[in-house]
């Protein structure tokens, strides 16, 4: 986000009263024309908008106030995640609520075993869950197709009602004939889910509505 304060160097120092968005350059120097460029990190706990003020404050200006229009999106699904018979993966899923939350995970499908079914998380805590595709001579008939994937899904929902309808899946396809590729970077289960805007975003001056008032 590019901050503009006088024709000058300074030094200026900014603060935002949230526990969703943290300031990852909190003192700048500005450049001889007065700006600086301001990193913020926005990880949401909820779903919906949130209009907060970030604050930039400097000795010979005085302070600066910013209103800021915050946007989250439900997760995005991850995957899919492909695997063998007998092969495992391990999912990983952080709670990004502000309380200590219960979670219930569930795989309708029987050629995929999920090892945890329910955990407790606290705030901002990551649980690891182990997914495995059973090994072929167990997998049914029905499933058994050398030339077609078997397709499921990991869903993960919060046993709070206020989040009853925020739900995080995560896409399976086991192959029976291939052994699995190599995972590209953004199918790592390892990575933590979370509510969008993602884990990290850089705000852009578009967000914002400007100028700013003293």
């Amino acid at each position: 986000m590019p901050i503009k304060l006088l024709q000058q160097s300074t030094k200026a120092v900014a603060q935002v009263h949230s526990q969703d968005i943290k300031i990852v350059n909190s003192v700048n120097e500005t450049d001889k024309y007065g700006q600086f460029e301001l990193r913020l990190h926005y990880e949401p706990t909820f779903l919906g908008d949130l209009s907060i003020l970030l604050e930039v404050n400097t000795e010979e200006t005085g302070n600066y106030k910013y209103p800021l229009i915050l946007k989250s999106l439900p997760p995005k699904p991850k995957g899919p995640f492909i695997l063998a018979p007998e092969q495992e993966i391990k999912i990983s899923f952080k709670n990004v609520f502000t309380k200590k939350q219960t979670f219930f995970c569930a795989c309708r499908s029987p050629v995929f075993l999920v090892k945890v079914t329910q955990f407790e998380l606290k705030p901002k805590a990551v649980k690891i869950i182990p997914v495995k595709m059973l090994p072929k001579s167990k997998i049914p008939a029905e499933y058994k197709h050398d030339h077609y994937p078997v397709t499921a899904s990991v869903r993960i929902v919060c046993s709070d009602p206020l989040y009853i309808n925020t739900q995080w899946d995560f896409y399976l396809k086991g192959l029976l004939a291939a052994p699995p590729p190599s995972l590209p970077a953004d199918r790592d289960p390892r990575k933590p889910s979370a509510i969008q805007s993602s884990t990290k975003v850089n705000m852009k001056a578009s967000a914002f509505k400007l100028p700013t008032s003293k």
